[in-house]
């Protein structure tokens, strides 16, 4: 009967509007098209491809869908005027409208205007078993929805944000500090509330809304374009990808940027990025996102801190090893801080902000192994949610953060040794712990004054997962993972003192382990005398039993059960979010400051046995971390610097260049045999070619220049499989 009645009405409408529609006196809209940028207003006659009937007035009406992210509002012309007024939301959009005949009383069907947004604020890394959104502001793996998907292409999700905090205190005793959540300060609508923006540092006065086009921005490159790139620059008809083109090599000095920028190779180091000379992008990684992004640019609506005038370059990057478990699940982000002021902060600290979301929110823990620098998400119960699609179901995985390297330690003139090294150094700690040395014999460590000996080690507490300790290099030493706190969302029935920080002295002492309310972190329950801690102070919160030493409590032992998990606090699972973070060091003016990250995931099989996803991402990590030390791939291969798939790298002393009657070429012998040497005009065409002859542990190429009208060349030397092509001028 309801279908019945629903014919009939739509036979009466259509009875009613046919004649109309014959007549013409209905608009009939056709839908629109527009391009448009996020920050500058596009405005559109709307009626240019639509019909109206002839002298009637008129009016647009928007409908839907929802407005946010557009702005539009119609103007008396019956233009319309769009406007997205946020980055970090690419891709198409659409609003909705309608003509109005205000002469006869009709409305046309509805129509759709379709926005281009021409956003390339982010980008994916997916080059391995992982698609994870990265943004030229800094804020990641958020946009909507958690957009960090593992494995690549199941919809399953294991993280929802993370971001960088940094903090430190100028000479006159002040806070400065930049940091984020969601970008949403105290309420309001999430990625609104910045404490950072996409660009470097530049003069404020000279800075306008063009530079937002140009630094929302993330740039995306493959090791395989550069290599192409570097083999085929000089070829007549080749075009650079994009990215290689406009890498950023360079700041415009002119508005107060840095003249560098992004790391590239200068091949005849002239200082210029010139790519069709054979200059390219340094990247990590067989796929690499970069980005810059500043605290400088406005005021700090998501903390409501000083401002530290720091600028952050940032790279995103994996490696494609199908076969190798720990690498194909795992991203790096290596991030790098200038210090653009003229201040010296003191006990400044960087902390990693890391919203944790296992497939099904609600049914997560966290926990941290100091030793390892890691901090992990694993699942409160045996199966991930209840059935959800974005579920892992049986089984769930564990998600990692692990700090491989953060900023260098203020100097003391010392070699810090190693975890597992010795040195005449001063004391952290009063205590002792056994622990088992690099020879396999059981022998106790000291943390406090006492006879240095065989059987004893001064070992400082960074050393637990620092970098670069005991290496034989004074004052190189980089610090680890100094605290790890995790805190609720501040809707979820806590107390308030373990809920989001809200301004920026929360945000530091956070980062420095101290709660909301002022009070130090203490070991047990949920770290806190009012929810069943029990001390003493300490640095990490759910070690579990992995700080066997008790670098977390000044060696001091726990005043209860040494075992603490969020399972032994009695916590119900659900929704998580940690920080870790890395300090104190001195931050001064024109220097820089590091910090790497891994993101690692784990997934074990065996639903009898609950210790097996631990043990796998433990494994994970050690390999991460191992080969992170020592900046080798298993298999070969290099993490940070350019990962060269070519086997040599020829060092070639050319003299004299400009060159009148002759050039030399001289190198140290190389296992791939002789080199050739080329001189091609400027079309890519050979005018000489000469093969090296070795002589005394060197080869060496003589050419003859003196046919050649003066004029700019390149010199192209091949040996083996590696390629090196330079600037040649003869000058005559």
């Amino acid at each position: 009967m309801k279908n019945i009645i629903k014919s009939g009405c739509f036979i009466a409408l259509m009875s009613l509007l046919l004649p109309l529609l014959l007549n013409g006196q209905i608009p009939v809209v056709v839908n629109d098209t527009v391009d448009i940028t996020p920050g500058f207003e596009v405005t559109v006659n709307l009626l240019a491809n639509d019909t109206v009937q002839p002298g009637d007035s008129v009016r647009i009406v928007l409908t839907g869908p929802s407005e946010f992210p557009i702005k539009a509002k119609p103007n008396p012309d019956n233009t319309c005027t769009f406007l997205i007024d946020q980055w970090g939301l690419p891709g198409n959009m659409v609003r909705g409208y309608k003509i109005w005949d205000v002469t006869n009383g009709t409305y046309s069907q509805p129509g759709l205007v379709v926005l281009r947004n021409h956003d390339r604020s982010s980008d994916y890394l997916d080059i391995n078993n992982v698609k994870a959104l990265f943004k030229s502001s800094g804020l990641h793996f958020f946009r909507e929805n958690a957009e960090y998907e593992v494995p690549k292409g199941s919809g399953k999700m294991t993280l929802f944000a993370n971001t960088a905090w940094i903090g430190g205190v100028d000479p006159g005793s002040t806070l400065h500090f930049a940091g984020e959540q969601y970008r949403q300060g105290t309420g309001g609508v999430a990625g609104t509330k910045n404490d950072f923006w996409a660009g470097p540092v530049s003069n404020p006065e000279a800075y306008n809304a063009i530079q937002d086009t140009i630094w929302n921005r993330v740039w995306k490159i493959n090791k395989s374009e550069i290599d192409y790139h570097r083999a085929h620059f000089w070829e007549a008809g080749y075009v650079a990808p994009v990215d290689i083109l406009t890498w950023p090599a360079h700041g415009d000095v002119s508005l107060g940027q840095a003249a560098q920028l992004a790391p590239f190779s200068d091949r005849n180091a002239n200082g210029k990025y010139e790519p069709y000379d054979g200059d390219y992008p340094e990247i990590r990684g067989d796929q690499a996102l970069f980005f810059i992004y500043n605290d400088d640019h406005g005021y700090h609506y998501e903390s409501a801190g000083e401002k530290l005038k720091v600028e952050v370059h940032g790279m995103a990057y994996a490696f494609d090893r199908p076969g190798d478990t720990a690498f194909k699940n795992t991203t790096f982000l290596h991030l790098k801080f200038y210090n653009r002021s003229n201040y010296a902060y003191s006990d400044s600290w960087i902390g990693v902000f890391t919203d944790i979301d296992l497939g099904y929110a609600n049914d997560d823990y966290l926990g941290c192994d100091p030793e390892r620098g890691m901090f992990y998400g694993y699942n409160g119960t045996p199966v991930d949610g209840t059935g959800q699609s974005y579920a892992y179901g049986e089984n769930p995985p564990v998600q990692a953060v692990v700090m491989l390297g953060g900023p260098l330690m203020d100097p003391d003139g010392y070699d810090n040794p190693s975890f597992r090294g010795s040195s005449l150094n001063g004391p952290s700690f009063k205590g002792s712990c056994d622990i088992v040395a690099q020879n396999g014999t059981v022998q106790t460590m000291k943390y406090g004054p006492g006879e240095i000996n065989e059987a004893s080690f001064l070992v400082r507490s960074e050393a637990i997962n620092g970098l670069q300790f005991g290496d034989g290099i004074v004052d190189n030493e980089r610090l680890g993972m100094r605290r790890f706190v995790y805190y609720n969302n501040s809707n979820a029935g806590v107390p308030s003192y373990m809920t989001s920080p809200v301004y920026a002295p929360e945000y530091y002492q956070m980062m420095n382990g101290i709660w909301k309310d002022g009070s130090k972190m203490i070991y047990g329950g949920n770290g806190h005398s009012m929810t069943g801690g029990y001390g003493p102070e300490c640095d990490y919160m759910f070690p579990g039993l992995t700080d066997t030493c008790n670098w977390g409590t000044a060696g001091l032992s726990p005043n209860g059960l040494k075992e603490w998990t969020e399972k032994t606090a009695k916590n119900n699972p659900q929704d998580r979010r940690g920080i870790c973070s890395t300090g104190p060091f001195t931050f001064l003016p024109g220097t820089t400051q590091e910090l790497d990250l891994a993101f690692a995931w784990a997934r074990c099989y065996n639903p009898s046995d609950s210790s097996c996803v631990i043990q796998k991402i433990n494994a994970v990590v050690d390999t991460i971390r191992h080969a992170f030390s020592v900046n080798r791939l298993p298999g070969g291969g290099v993490i940070y610097g350019m990962n060269e798939s070519r086997t040599s790298n020829p060092e070639f002393l050319v003299y004299p260049n400009p060159a009148d009657q002759q050039v030399t070429l001289r190198s140290r012998a190389t296992p791939d045999g002789p080199f050739i040497a080329e001189i091609l005009n400027l079309q890519g065409a050979p005018v000489s070619r000469v093969k090296s002859t070795p002589a005394a542990g060197y080869q060496e190429i003589r050419i003859s220049t003196a046919s050649l009208p003066s004029g700019l060349y390149l010199l192209k030397v091949s040996s083996g499989r590696e390629i090196v092509i330079q600037k040649l001028v003869v000058s005559h």
